[in-house]
């Protein structure tokens, strides 16, 4: 009994390292509607096709992929257009458009996205105040730990208000890179409801034999969030 736990124990430490030595690999997301923050709308609504066309939203897939020091979010691009011709596809849209990029080491975040025809890349802010608390779920095989913060949007109205983050994370996958621009958590994110979108891991790849190639995005003018926002108040009526 002792050799074996000695051997299991062995290859534990094993698998560790070599982690840590190499540290690169894929996790798969699915993303899908919040149903809780529509239902107040959908019951409200009495237009038909505003009722269909929430409920009619499926599951979108997800890539993070990372190296050591940097990792890509982006769209699964093999199901881009998948079954979503002619539809209108609220998933895509509510987690906005282009990739992710993140440097562990700089804490550097850009967005690489098309805008109204124009290529940025938009520095982000990721400094979210993450609280951490005492409560632990299983979530498939994880052992998971919950934290909670908030995200300032702004509404139709032009106001702006503080929407609730959770997020459940694990250290059965050691990594400290997270989906879009909700970084900082100690672990790898397994389960995170936003105000409008839940992303749900469904697939992890560690340590694969093809080394991962993490590009900087440099397609388009760098430009900070509240630039861009100012860009297009000032070239949305352009044309009219």
């Amino acid at each position: 009994m002792m050799k074996k736990i000695n051997l299991f124990i062995f290859l534990a430490l094993f698998s560790i390292q070599i982690f840590s030595q190499n540290n690169n690999g894929k996790l798969v997301y699915s993303a899908y509607l919040n149903q809780a923050s529509f239902n107040k709308n959908i019951s409200k609504s009495k237009n038909n096709k505003v009722k269909e066309l929430i409920e009619s939203q499926g599951k979108r897939k997800y890539l993070l992929l990372f190296n050591q020091f940097e990792s890509i979010f982006k769209q699964d691009e093999k199901l881009k257009n998948e079954n979503y011709k002619g539809k209108i596809d609220l998933v895509s849209i509510f987690v906005g458009k282009g990739s992710y990029y993140y440097n562990l080491k700089t804490k550097e975040l850009l967005n690489q996205k098309e805008v109204m025809g124009e290529n940025f890349v938009v520095e982000c802010d990721s400094d979210y105040n993450w609280v951490f608390i005492q409560e632990t779920r299983k979530i498939g095989n994880f052992l998971c730990h919950k934290a909670v913060t908030t995200k300032t949007i702004k509404t139709k109205k032009g106001d702006y208000k503080e929407k609730p983050i959770v997020a459940w994370y694990t250290y059965d996958v050691p990594i400290s890179f997270g989906i879009k621009d909700f970084q900082g958590l100690p672990g790898a994110t397994v389960l995170l409801n936003g105000y409008t979108i839940t992303y749900s891991l469904i697939e992890v790849k560690l340590n694969s034999l093809d080394k991962v190639d993490i590009k900087k995005p440099n397609r388009g003018k760098k430009i900070t969030e509240k630039e861009l926002d100012q860009h297009l108040r000032e070239n949305s009526f352009k044309g009219f």
